[in-house]
């Protein structure tokens, strides 16, 4: 155990009634107050603690003991800076590595380079060159009138979903022809519109005549970013004329830079991802919406349109490894822009697939018809 403070002395405790008190024995009750305040002491490390409750002198011993123990040095009292420093510093700890290995800790390669395998609670932002245990199948989505746009360095053309928002009954759909102009660069597309007229009897069956009708393709692609991107060509009253949307930005270097070129008069800007007053409204239209006719032999054909929206959104989140909100507006609190605006796209796609009957999971068809966009903020106003 650790000594005595320096100058203490044994105090006496038999004490009696008719016992005269002498100038030692003040002298000793002040010395030892004197000697308990400024006496030097030698702890000792070696005594581990037995229990919240001891002496002064125990739980100093047990103070040095436990602070010997943490910094791991020779002493209690050794100076733990150069030591948190070489292993700040060090480049190998602690059994950590580049490779995805399960229950390790992670560290840059000579190159800067990390492998990860896709966990159970993604969000978090992977950097690029994206691993090939993070990439997962994700789909984008453009509407508007045939044209070249921008599609992801990971996009495959196979299979390319195409339909007809407007005009005439007899559309066979459209022809999307890839483009690569470089295999490392952003994939250009071109979008050609085949229009289909039906003639009367003895006359050919068929007609193709060449056309410009307004379109929606979607694609499908790899991704492992999660960072949203969704681009709207706009006129003087911020109709929505074109849109394209997507997961990830056409480019992950270049994020900000338009995929595809508007038409002469129109705008082309990001869009903001929608507001608690939309999200509202899109409720409000679940509420009151039938079930659709292409979801009647689907699993959600038994449950109401908010629940079967809800069921949707879920697998979404499940496929992503992303975490259920007890309610969507619940991320509207979230501070990352990007994740924030992953959940909602997901589920604006989601009520967007119910209330306008299509299978893609894309939500250009409910922006279209419900809103317009704030040429100056980018953001949705509704309708």
């Amino acid at each position: 155990m650790s000594t005595a403070p320096q100058g203490w002395q044994n105090p006496r405790t038999n004490w009696q009634a008719a016992d005269i008190v002498h100038p030692s024995d003040f002298n000793r009750i002040e010395g030892n107050i004197q000697a308990v305040e400024s006496g030097s002491r030698t702890l000792d490390p070696s005594q581990a603690p037995t229990g919240n409750t001891g002496s002064l002198r125990q739980l100093l011993d047990w103070f040095a003991n436990r602070l010997k123990a943490i910094s791991g040095e020779a002493n209690w009292y050794d100076d733990v800076g150069q030591s948190l420093k070489a292993h700040r510093d060090a480049t190998s700890a602690h059994g950590a590595t580049s490779s995805a290995t399960a229950n390790r800790l992670v560290i840059r390669d000579g190159s800067g380079r990390a492998k990860f395998a896709q966990g159970t609670s993604a969000g978090d932002a992977v950097v690029y060159p994206v691993p090939v245990t993070s990439l997962k199948t994700a789909q984008g989505t453009r509407s508007g009138v045939g044209g070249v746009f921008a599609v992801h360095q990971y996009a495959f053309a196979s299979p390319l979903r195409g339909s007809r928002i407007s005009g005439s009954a007899y559309s066979v759909g459209i022809i999307l022809g890839a483009q690569d102009y470089n295999q490392s660069s952003t994939r250009q597309w071109v979008g050609i519109s085949l229009e289909t007229t039906a003639y009367g009897w003895g006359a050919p069956p068929l007609k193709l005549e060449s056309g410009s009708p307004d379109v929606s393709v979607t694609w499908d692609y790899l991704t492992a970013s999660g960072r949203p991107r969704v681009w709207a060509a706009l006129d003087d009253l911020g109709e929505i004329v074109s849109i394209w949307e997507a997961e990830d930005p056409a480019d992950p270097e270049w994020p900000d830079e338009p995929p595809f070129e508007p038409e002469e008069g129109l705008v082309l800007i990001q869009v903001e991802p929608p507001d608690e007053k939309l999200l509202k409204a899109v409720a409000e239209r679940l509420e009151r919406a039938p079930m659709p006719l292409g979801f009647t032999r689907s699993i959600y054909a038994a449950d109401p349109p908010p629940r079967a929206v809800r069921a949707m959104f879920a697998r979404q989140l499940q496929e992503r490894g992303l975490e259920e909100p007890p309610d969507i507006r619940d991320v509207l609190s979230i501070a990352d822009r990007d994740r924030k605006y992953w959940y909602l796209q997901l589920y604006m796609r989601q009520a967007s697939r119910l209330l306008h009957d299509h299978r893609a999971s894309t939500l250009v068809h409910l922006y279209r018809e419900m809103c317009r966009v704030d040429r100056r903020t980018g953001r949705l106003v509704l309708r």
